[in-house]
């Protein structure tokens, strides 16, 4: 079958115990014609796959599909505030050698841009099936909880070109996650008493 599009012409022409010559004149196009597109060596236009659709009684999806492409995965370690959750966006940044991977429901901004989603879950380890059209890597990982530190992130993409990935977490997660090397920046405000 054509890599660029697959058919179940043959399946559905046998369904009704038709031949190629058969189907092809219910359609309206040659025999030759109709059996290079059953063997994926020619790409019926609209008009023909509308014809063979009618013809056979289904619609043109149901007849012709593209291939699923495989998507591309990339191994993390998990670094959100609960469990990861299959199906959960998350946000890439590359720290010390391995792919740290943050949820996009503990960003900054309600509608945080996405590098992947988990695909499933090996303890610690997440794999990640990227998005197509996912922004560059994060340069940057800094957990905390100021609100303040919005501007920073917004003004560091604009004057830098350093895009940020910003968790939103307490204190101390925001240490723990710098100490097990999640995050570059811990924003904290502790009181420390000594």
């Amino acid at each position: 079958m054509s890599e660029r599009l697959l058919n179940t012409l043959s399946t559905e022409r046998a369904r009704l115990g038709w031949s190629q010559s058969r189907l092809a004149e219910a359609a309206g196009i040659s025999r030759q014609g109709y059996a290079a597109i059953e063997a994926g060596t020619s790409v019926p236009s609209t008009e023909v796959a509308l014809r063979l659709a009618a013809a056979l009684g289904r619609t043109v999806s149901q007849l012709f599909r593209l291939p699923e492409q495989r998507a591309e995965h990339r191994v993390a370690t998990w670094s959100g505030t609960g469990a990861p959750v299959p199906g959960s966006r998350v946000r890439l940044t590359p720290i010390a050698g391995r792919w740290i991977a943050h949820p996009s429901a503990d960003a900054h901004r309600p509608e945080s841009p996405a590098d992947g989603v988990v695909d499933h879950v090996e303890g610690e380890q997440v794999a990640i099936r990227l998005l197509a059209d996912r922004p560059p890597p994060a340069g940057l990982a800094v957990v905390g909880c100021d609100p303040a530190f919005g501007v920073l992130v917004e003004a560091l993409q604009r004057e830098r070109g350093v895009d940020v990935s910003w968790n939103q977490r307490g204190s101390r997660a925001a240490l723990v996650a710098l100490a097990r090397g999640d995050a570059h920046i811990a924003g904290i405000h502790l009181k420390d008493a000594a």
